[in-house]
């Protein structure tokens, strides 16, 4: 075994003696379609008992596992085919036992390296019945966050201290022992871990034993896992102190140093689990949830039931230091993962071509949870900007696949996790949920879930649990069917675009739709067209509250009317944007609903249209689709908007996105236009934070400084640098807020002479704010940042930060000659 764990320590990583050629390159769609790459149903797992030893030293980062998996053989045969990967099988060890303690040797054990599936091939028929496989392997801790990884951490100490942990979603745990590694193929689990002893080892279940072993290790034993899919089985083992609720039932797990900063996150994490069981009439399935952080992974977080693993930026919040984006950060974060505990480890797909099934119902009661946790948040106003809307945005590439489409690689599996399955996935969700009402939703997800927990399904098993709830409702529905309608949306890619054309002689309103499409692409090639569900408010009957749908624009349908609205009005279609789509008016409507919006009635158009028609607006006018006269009409009235949910997307996609505006008008003219807009939010919002004010008028002001500043308000820069002078000559009496620390500190430094510039260095000296580098590197003066470059290398107080340095004086000054031509003239 020792040959064997230098065999892959130099990275010589097979599986078996011999392995069978396999025509096909995963890379090419082509040759792949005749490789199978699923496993054959005539053996399914029943439950693991699985061993592992790993070994956290710099001299040897393998792992030992054995694995006693109980398993049915359903059909006659002689082959056993499971998964494998970057694994060393002890094939002399294979062994199969039957219910009558027979007991078989394979013959012969085949790895096919491209479908990465294990075949023991037996001499002897084996015929249906439970069967236990016995196997022993090696495996290597690899650095690449997949399987069974390492990771470090440096301490208080200054060392470098080891851990292992796990990552399998979606196809990494047969990296860590031969399973059958599908969503489908759902098991129990006893997991035992071989560890030092002042090393805690962790896993889905609590802690059933421990063992004394030789040479100071110890076994820990753990429960048996509910029935569960492979991908959602996790370990870690480190040195790591745990932070308890009262109960034991949340323990949040992290290096000592974070320990403090855990307690926001184990709130949020308790309240979703209450919040949750609430909603759905079901409790967790697992008796505790442990919350560990690591330094590295992957993801933000991993949802393995019963052990949720974070990176630590999306674990820890210090509410001294820490902004508001941060808090929300984790707090998003937090709820995702528990969400994820019902929606995708209780009811799992039954292949990842329904990833959305896991993805989209935990963005969608992320957004749930947290709402009723953080009422002045207004979380379901921010999904529609934050999710829905860049979901739109983003539904325009060429190669974006539908929410549901067939995947079997590895490479494609990957790639389901999109912004399809996070972004349009919860969004059609959230159409869905007011086509039926919130009522029947919840009902339909109550019964989704008691018909299918500890099981698997399809996208099909949505619909029709929400089909018999709404066929029990008094909610019209005789025009169709769940599944005709959602097939559209989750089958197709993109989405439609509702052109609204007016007769302002007969009042008569027709609407058409079409496949949306960006510059340059004058039509799709395929026919695709949605069933539409159409709500809307005139200007004489601003009624925004009713989202169930007035009438359906089908794919059959040529195009319908909508009749007796008054000519002088405005109309606006979708209301509260519940539909997943856009609308392009004719252009008198659209200068009629600018007129309205540059009144002082614009409060009474609902702020989520408010919103619609500045995103609809701007991606309309950027694919030619809309006048831009018409559009700076539209959006000139944003100089008075206070409300975050509108002006997100202007501080998220407009402004940041300049370079799409100088092809059309003169540069000078469209940074004046902006500062016009922000000049106007400044007066209104002004530049001192008041703690009591709402947390989204917070946000508004910190974007709003921070793109003032950029486009060179001159009120804006010049206010920024005396507070940050006021700050340096007496911190203690001029405290800022958390949140607008950055515009200080970077907009002050900017225009800072060298003494200003020393004395911020100075401060960073004393207190080791990691932060204070980033604004060093805000200097605009050449001198001063080659000089800061320099003092990088060769300072030890700050040397081991210098390729973060240089890093950031990149990002920030790009187009400054003198320095780039430094940096590279004196790259060694």
């Amino acid at each position: 075994m020792a040959f064997l764990k230098v065999l892959l320590n130099v990275g010589l990583i097979f599986i078996a003696a011999t392995t069978v050629s396999v025509d096909g390159d995963s890379e090419n769609d082509d040759l792949n379609t005749t490789v199978n790459y699923r496993l054959p149903d005539n053996v399914v797992p029943v439950h693991y008992n699985i061993g592992l030893i790993p070994y956290i030293e710099e001299s040897n980062f393998t792992f030992d596992g054995k694995s006693n998996i109980i398993i049915e053989i359903r059909r006659a045969t002689r082959d056993i085919s499971l998964h494998a990967l970057d694994l060393i099988i002890n094939e002399t060890a294979t062994l199969l036992i039957n219910s009558d303690t027979d007991i078989y040797a394979p013959e012969v054990h085949n790895y096919d390296n491209e479908t990465e599936i294990l075949t023991l091939h037996f001499d002897d028929e084996l015929f249906p019945g439970i069967y236990s496989l016995y196997i022993q392997f090696t495996g290597i801790l690899n650095d690449d966050l997949h399987g069974f990884f390492r990771t470090s951490y440096i301490n208080e100490n200054g060392e470098n201290v080891w851990l292992a942990a796990s990552h399998f979603e979606a196809s990494w745990a047969r990296r860590a022992f031969p399973c059958w590694d599908e969503p489908a193929l759902k098991a129990t689990f006893n997991i035992s871990i071989k560890h030092r002893r002042n090393y805690t080892a962790v896993s889905n279940m609590p802690i059933r034993d421990q063992s004394d072993d030789e040479d100071n290790m110890m076994w820990t034993h753990f429960d048996m896992t509910p029935i569960m899919s492979t991908y959602l089985v996790a370990f870690v083992v480190s040195d790591y102190v745990r932070i308890p609720n009262a109960d034991g039932t949340f323990n949040m797990w992290c290096r000592s140093a974070l320990a403090p900063h855990s307690k926001f996150a184990q709130e949020v994490a308790q309240k979703a689990r209450d919040i949750l069981t609430e909603y759905t009439n079901i409790t967790d399935k697992v008796p505790k949830t442990d919350h560990l952080a690591v330094p590295e992974l992957t993801a933000g977080a991993m949802e393995n039931w019963g052990l949720i693993i974070y990176t630590e930026k999306d674990f820890t919040y210090n509410e001294k230091e820490d902004t508001l984006f941060r808090k929300q950060r984790v707090a998003v974060t937090a709820a995702h993962e528990m969400a994820h505990q019902w929606f995708g480890n209780m009811v799992s797909p039954s292949w990842w071509s329904h990833v959305w099934l896991n993805e989209g119902f935990a963005t969608f009661f992320e957004e749930y949870i947290l709402n009723e946790i953080f009422k002045d948040w207004r979380v379901m106003d921010l999904f529609v900007v934050k999710v829905q809307q860049e979901a739109l945005h983003a539904d325009v590439a060429k190669k974006m696949k539908p929410i549901v489409f067939e995947v079997k690689t590895r490479k494609e599996i990957d790639s389901h996790f999109s912004y399809s399955s996070y972004g349009k996935a919860p969004a059609i969700l959230r159409m869905l949920q007011h086509i039926i009402t919130a009522e029947v939703f919840r009902k339909g997800i109550i019964k989704y879930l008691y018909e299918h927990q500890f099981s698997s399904v399809t996208s099909d098993d949505l619909w029709n649990a929400f089909q018999a709830v709404l066929d029990e409702s008094d909610v019209p529905h005789n025009a169709y069917t769940l599944k005709e309608v959602m097939d559209t949306w989750i089958k197709q890619r993109h989405f439609p675009v509702v052109h609204v054309t007016r007769n302002y002689d007969t009042g008569e309103t027709i609407l058409t739709q079409e496949h949306f499409h960006l510059k340059g692409e004058n039509e799709h090639t395929d026919s695709d067209k949605w069933w539409i569900p159409l709500t809307f408010a005139t200007q004489s009957k601003p009624d925004f509250s009713r989202t169930l749908p007035i009438q359906w624009l089908r794919p059959q349908d040529k195009n319908i009317s909508i009749n007796g609205v008054d000519p002088n009005d405005w109309i606006i279609i979708n209301v509260q944007q519940t539909g997943f789509y856009r609308v392009n008016y004719d252009n008198l409507n659209w200068r009629k609903i600018a007129n309205y919006l540059n009144s002082d009635n614009y409060t009474k158009i609902h702020v989520l249209n408010r919103a619609q028609i500045v995103d609809d607006a701007y991606h309309l006018m950027i694919t030619d689709q809309l006048d831009i006269e018409i559009f700076l009409d539209l959006v000139n009235y944003l100089s008075r908007e206070t409300d975050y949910i509108v002006l997100y997307h202007m501080f998220n996609y407009f402004i940041m996105n300049e370079e799409k505006f100088y092809k059309i008008l003169e540069i000078d003219y469209f940074k004046q236009y902006v500062l016009h807009i922000l000049n106007g939010i400044i007066k209104n919002i002004g530049y001192e934070e008041d703690p009591a004010e709402n947390e989204l008028i917070k946000l508004t002001r910190v974007n709003t400084l921070k793109w003032a500043c950029r486009f060179n308000h001159s009120e804006c820069k010049r206010t920024a640098a005396n507070k940050l002078n006021e700050i340096l000559a007496n911190p203690e009496t001029h405290r800022i807020s958390r949140n607008l620390k950055e515009w200080i500190y970077c907009n002050g430094m900017m225009q800072a002479n060298k003494t200003t510039w020393n004395k911020l260095l100075d401060t960073y000296f004393i207190n080791q704010d990691k932060h204070l580098l980033e604004y060093l590197s805000c200097s605009e003066d050449p001198d001063i940042l080659i000089n800061f470059i320099n003092t990088s290398v060769s300072n030890d107080l700050i040397n081991n930060h210098h390729y973060d340095i240089i890093q950031n004086i990149i990002q920030q000054h790009s187009d400054n000659d003198a320095v780039l031509n430094y940096i590279l003239k004196n790259l060694e």
